[in-house]
């Protein structure tokens, strides 16, 4: 079983969203680890923290039922609860562990983590961007202690790794994870479809993203449209994808 683990609702929809039309994943469950937030920019003004967490829920569950995902949520504080002045700061932090509640936040993901015995593969952000959300999130995963972990898949925080080049990318993973073998999964003419699902996080998107998650699709091979992802080195999964590209 994949278990797609999203900082926030619409990241696993941004970011591997082509790799679930591809049919890659199987018997996926999309965990959405942040669901508690006032963040919803594009929605009626001054709702309430609890109307903008159900507005957010909604749209992830729709996305889960379009897409066939089972769906589970951990209920835990965004950034716009747990203190965090503004944009700025929520991607400045130099360290996660400066973060109030992280020690309370990487428990809560490991001892989740813990409990998923049918797990085979686990789908984790690279942190590209530096959303000290997804640096949690990230890091709870690298500092989980289980033995043996199930195999390993990090993908590119998009839209925010449309605003990186891609050196700049490739340079980060290395410095926060180490040696890794990419892949390339071939959208093919799903695209379109991909953008079009961004959509249904309506209160929290906007065009600018979506044009965003466009432009890093089309940029990294020439004449493709992709999505990339980073594996640690081992041995290939039995699970056959179409149209993979791969090299390490």
């Amino acid at each position: 079983m994949d278990l797609l683990l999203s900082p926030h609702a619409d990241d696993i929809a941004f970011s591997v969203g082509g790799a679930l039309l591809q049919g890659y994943m199987s018997k996926a469950t999309l965990v959405t680890v942040f669901e508690h937030s006032s963040y919803v920019p594009y929605a009626e003004p001054a709702v309430s923290v609890e109307q903008a967490s159900a507005i957010r829920y909604a749209e992830d569950l729709a996305y889960a039922d379009k897409l066939g995902l089972r769906h589970m949520g951990l209920g835990l504080k965004d950034t716009t609860q747990r203190g965090y002045l503004d944009l700025e700061e929520i991607f400045t932090v130099t360290d996660y562990r400066k973060d109030p509640s992280a020690v309370q936040i990487i428990q809560t993901i490991q001892s989740f983590l813990d409990q998923q015995t049918e797990m085979t593969r686990l789908w984790v952000p690279l942190a590209i961007g530096n959303h000290i959300d997804h640096l949690l999130v990230l890091n709870s995963v690298l500092t989980w202690k289980a033995d043996p972990k199930p195999e390993l898949i990090f993908y590119e925080d998009i839209p925010y790794a449309g605003c990186e080049t891609l050196q700049n990318i490739q340079t980060q993973v290395h410095q926060s994870i180490g040696s890794l073998e990419v892949e390339m999964i071939d959208l093919g003419d799903r695209l379109e479809e991909k953008l079009t699902n961004l959509k249904i996080y309506a209160s929290q998107v906007s065009q600018e993203d979506i044009d965003l998650a466009k432009l890093h699709a089309q940029r990294i091979v020439l004449g493709l449209a992709v999505e990339r992802v980073w594996r640690k080195l081992l041995p290939k999964s039995k699970l056959k994808a179409p149209s993979i590209y791969g090299w390490g």
